[in-house]
Formats: structure tokens, sequence, C-alpha cells
């Protein structure tokens, strides 16, 4: 059975741009594969970065899919392996006219409720003693993205969005 929750990013764009072509560059399609450690996170991480950078992404672009990409990798780490270090994850981008399409793999636990986490971020009357510890990554995962879906299905979790570029690509 599969289980499918769709997001809109960002409260402005809550619906694609009727003009985004879903058009994948297929000069730039990367996939890598690596074990659920964050030394793996950050060197996967850094590669990618690198591979951006040569296909002439701007810097700014490229620091939000850092950002992106470094907390849903390590939500992977931290929560679906948290049982299992070493299990693959895997992750699969390529670059859009208008930003970066990613697809992130694993067979770890499923999402609680098999659905994204709202990732509410604390109203700024909040006392700093009482924010929570956790859970500003979503928030941030929800904001920087579109298109975000979570599904499950054979024991596989599957997380998909797009981090759109500033100039559009």
């Amino acid at each position: 059975m599969a289980c499918k929750t769709r997001c809109a990013a960002r409260p402005d764009t809550a619906q694609p741009s009727a003009t985004r072509r879903s058009l994948w560059v297929k000069e730039f399609e990367k996939t890598y594969e690596f074990p659920s450690r964050y030394a793996q996170v950050r060197e996967t991480l850094a590669e990618l970065l690198a591979a951006l950078r040569d296909a002439g992404v701007e810097s700014e672009d490229a620091g939000i899919v850092e950002v992106v990409l470094a907390e849903a990798m390590n939500n992977v780490v931290e929560h679906a392996y948290r049982e299992s270090p070493d299990e693959v994850v895997r992750l699969r981008c390529a670059l859009e006219e208008t930003g970066l399409r990613v697809v992130l793999h694993d067979s770890g636990v499923a999402m609680p409720g098999l659905n994204l986490p709202e990732g509410r971020c604390p109203t700024s009357d909040t006392p700093l003693q009482d924010l929570p510890e956790g859970g500003f990554g979503w928030h941030l995962i929800h904001t920087l993205t579109e298109e975000l879906i979570y599904t499950r299905a054979a024991e596989r979790n599957e997380t998909r969005f797009i981090i759109p570029f500033a100039a559009g690509g």
C-alpha cells in the first residue's frame, strides 16, 4: 500500500507555475548511493555541490541546495536508519530549467503517520527556553522547496521535491 503526502512548499507558490516545464537537463543527472552515516552525507553533498558549481549553478542557489539536502539526508540517517546504521541511502538529482529536482530513497522506518512533518516554526514570541530542540529542518525544507511529496511503498521511503533557483535556472 502506498501513501502519498503533498505539501505546498511556499505559501506564495502553493501551486507549481503553469509555465514550469519539467525538462530535465540530460547533461546533469547524478545518482549517489552511500551508507547511512553522517560522514557519507557530508562527502556526498560536497561532491554534488562541486558538480553543481562546475555546471554553472550560482553560489546562492548551491547554498540553498546544501541546506535542504543536508537536512533531508541527515533526517534519513538520524530517524529512518536510527536502528540500522550503514544501510543504503539513494539520492538522485537532475537540473531542470528552473531548479534542481531531487529524489531521495531509503528503506528505513516510515515517516510517523506516513506523512511528512508539518515543519511549523515557533512564533517569535516563544521564550528561548521553550523552543523545541528539533523540527526546524522540516520548516526549512518546506520553505525552500516546491512539489514536496513523500511516499511509502514496498517498505521503501521516497521523498521528492524541487529546489527552485532564484534566477529561474
